[in-house]
């Protein structure tokens, strides 16, 4: 797919995703997205204070938060939101993840009955949510450990620039699974396979931008259920751009 097509593809997604927001049934699942996503981001953070405590990193009796960093970088005042704010920017990568396992269908669907009302109905899952959501949350920490130690090895080189390794690893990475179960819901995995090949340079385009909107404090909140209306728009401009191409054997 060429640069103009792809760009093109993407931003007609985009203005299909804007439109359906004005419909009260999606303002609906936006509730109910924002709500989740918080949860899940409240739990990320327990998680991490639990694994720091659990670790000695930190604790009240030896200063809290403070303890674990430098005495020079002491969390005071603005410093301490900030930190807070990055923190929470990065947590948004598996929070936007667990997202995606549980509540694509339900964001997918009542897009699909009111942009498409005459397609047949999805597919019956042939996968278990749960298994697939442990084996990704997987894959992305430790791409995230490894994309991690190639940014320290760069920093020194590029300077912020090497957030851009960040970004693309988690554009692939978040593009790919919005994508693939979206697909899912209607395609044979094989068939979802290959159609995510032809199109994994608009894929991972989206990806890297729902990436990048996951780092914007407030934004990141809603950033899970917009990439999977977008996402969503994407996989259908795609399959009824070349029908023929994705059957659903």
């Amino acid at each position: 797919m060429g640069i103009g097509r792809l760009n093109g593809l993407l931003r007609r997604a985009w203005r299909d995703t804007w439109r359906i927001l004005r419909k009260p049934q999606i303002r609906r699942t936006g509730a109910l997205s924002l709500l989740l996503t918080g949860a899940l981001l409240v739990a990320a953070w327990a998680i991490l204070l639990l694994v720091l405590i659990s670790r000695g990193d930190i604790g009240a009796a030896d200063g809290g938060l403070d303890s674990a960093l430098p005495e020079e970088l002491a969390l005071t005042g603005a410093t301490f939101w900030l930190l807070l704010l990055a923190a929470s920017s990065f947590l948004m990568v598996p929070v936007a993840a667990v997202f995606a396992g549980l509540s694509m269908d339900e964001v997918a669907a009542p897009v699909e009955r009111l942009r498409w009302p005459g397609m047949r109905p999805p597919k019956a899952a042939r996968y278990s949510r749960l298994k697939r959501l442990v084996n990704f949350i997987g894959l992305l920490l430790v791409a995230n450990l490894l994309a991690a130690v190639v940014m320290l090895l760069l920093l020194p080189l590029i300077g912020f620039f090497a957030l851009i390794v960040w970004f693309g690893v988690n554009g692939r990475l978040l593009g790919r699974e919005y994508f693939t179960l979206i697909a899912l819901r209607h395609l044979s995995p094989a068939a979802a396979g290959r159609m995510l090949s032809q199109a994994s340079g608009a894929v991972w385009l989206a990806g890297m931008a729902l990436a990048l909107s996951l780092s914007v404090p407030i934004l990141n909140l809603a950033a899970p259920w917009l990439g999977a209306l977008w996402f969503t728009h994407i996989f259908h401009r795609i399959r009824t751009a070349a029908p023929a191409t994705h059957s659903s054997g």
